[in-house]
């Protein structure tokens, strides 16, 4: 069990992100914003450990089923098809290929995004970039890591203010800009194609 107050780093697609609580992991585990297999670190730790290592985090992995497994179907081999040459392998790639990769560099792409944001009840930001699944916003006095809040967005073009829910992730300062990264739990999927409309776009 760790200690209460335990401070944790995750490490997501590439980036870390935190610090964040316990109570956070759990929630982002629970959301599947997070996955077993990712990387952890608090400051008792010599490395970044998977979070499926981490006994406190591994009491939430789905336990064995009590059902025996099935018994394996009887498969028909099929009878072996022509080889493919190297050249003609190399030349024909998956039509999803471009697909898949234009969504994997839409979910990474950041970019500059300066607007206000209102988070209800807490105040209006001043937005720092965006990205398909978040929003970074400028603060000194930023709400703490964990929170959840309701966001409206006034993203260009859209004709009005984007309405989704977030959770703070992180803190930002030093070299960055003073602020906080919410991560976006649940949004509308008609306002999430316009966000992904704009990263696309060659106009911002």
């Amino acid at each position: 069990m760790a200690p209460e107050g335990t401070v944790w780093f995750l490490h997501i697609a590439g980036a870390a992100f935190g610090p964040v609580d316990t109570k956070t992991v759990v929630t982002m585990l629970q959301q599947n914003r997070v996955q077993f297999v990712d990387f952890i670190f608090t400051e008792a730790f010599s490395d970044w450990e998977r979070i499926c290592d981490i006994d406190i985090f591994a009491d939430l992995l789905p336990a064995k089923p009590e059902a025996p497994p099935p018994s394996a179907p009887k498969v028909k081999v099929p009878a072996a098809e022509p080889l493919v040459t190297e050249a003609s392998s190399a030349t024909e790639a998956p039509k999803s290929a471009p697909a898949r990769e234009r969504a994997r560099v839409r979910r990474h792409t950041q970019l500059a995004f300066r607007a206000k944001v209102s988070l209800e009840g807490i105040g209006d930001f001043r937005a720092v970039n965006i990205r398909e699944g978040g929003v970074m916003l400028e603060s000194r006095d930023p709400p703490a890591v964990g929170t959840e809040v309701r966001l409206s967005v006034p993203l260009p073009g859209a004709g009005e203010s984007l309405e989704m829910t977030g959770l703070v992730i992180r803190h930002t300062s030093g070299k960055e800009t003073p602020g906080f990264a919410v991560e976006f739990t649940r949004i509308n999927p008609a306002h999430l194609k316009l966000i992904r409309a704009f990263l696309e776009s060659p106009e911002k």
